[in-house]
C-alpha cells in the first residue's frame, strides 16, 4: 500500500463529524492551525486534550470529532500520546457542522472541480486518489468529496531505486 493511502485509510478511520470554522486546507502542510510536523502539546494547547485517540506501535489515530478534525501521529512510546508526539497528516471530512472549509480540494466539492485545480491524480486506491504534493481525496459515490487528507509531499516513483552495497566511509568495517 502506497504511504498516502496508508495514511488516508487511517484519517477515514478516525471518523470525525463536528465542524470548525475557517479551515485553510493546504496540500502537504495543513489544515486550518494544525501544521505537519507540529508537535502534539502545540495542537493540545489549540484545541485541549485529543479524546479517545488510539495509539498502537507508536503510530496515534485521534482527532476532535467536534471540529470535523482527523489527526494522525507518531509518538515517541510504544503504546502512549505524548507532549512530543509529531504530526503527521491531518484529514477533514465533508459534513462537518459548521465547518467551513477552503482551499482546494475541499470536502464537498466536486471530483470536476478537485480536477479542474490540480488535474487528475496521478494515484489511486480502491475510492482514495492521491496528488504528489500531499493531499489525497476520498471520493463518495455520488463524486463529492467525502475526505480530504494532507500528507507530507511525495515523489513518485513506480520503481524502487537500485540498491548499493554497504559502504566503508560511513563507519563501516
Amino acid at each position: 500500500m502506497r504511504p498516502g493511502a496508508f495514511v488516508l485509510a487511517a484519517v477515514v478511520l478516525a471518523g470525525c463529524g463536528g465542524g470548525d470554522p475557517g479551515l485553510a486546507i493546504a496540500p502537504g502542510s495543513s489544515i486550518g492551525a494544525i501544521r505537519i510536523g507540529m508537535r502534539f502539546a502545540d495542537v493540545a494547547k489549540l484545541y485541549g486534550p485529543m479524546p479517545d485517540a488510539v495509539v498502537n506501535n507508536r503510530f496515534v489515530i485521534g482527532g476532535y470529532a467536534e471540529r470535523g478534525l482527523d489527526v494522525i501521529m507518531t509518538s515517541p512510546e510504544d503504546a502512549a500520546l505524548t507532549d512530543d508526539a509529531k504530526v503527521i497528516a491531518v484529514g477533514a471530512r465533508a459534513g462537518a457542522k459548521g465547518a467551513r472549509w477552503s482551499g482546494t480540494p475541499r470536502p464537498g466539492q466536486t471530483r470536476a472541480e478537485i480536477e479542474a485545480a490540480l488535474g487528475a491524480a496521478p494515484d489511486r486506491v480502491n475510492d482514495m486518489e492521491y496528488w504528489p504534493d500531499g493531499v489525497s481525496v476520498q471520493f463518495a459515490a455520488d463524486g463529492t468529496a467525502r475526505a480530504v487528507g494532507v500528507f507530507g509531499a511525495y515523489s513518485h516513483a513506480p520503481q524502487p531505486p537500485e540498491m548499493v552495497g554497504p559502504s566503508t566511509t560511513r563507519g563501516g568495517m
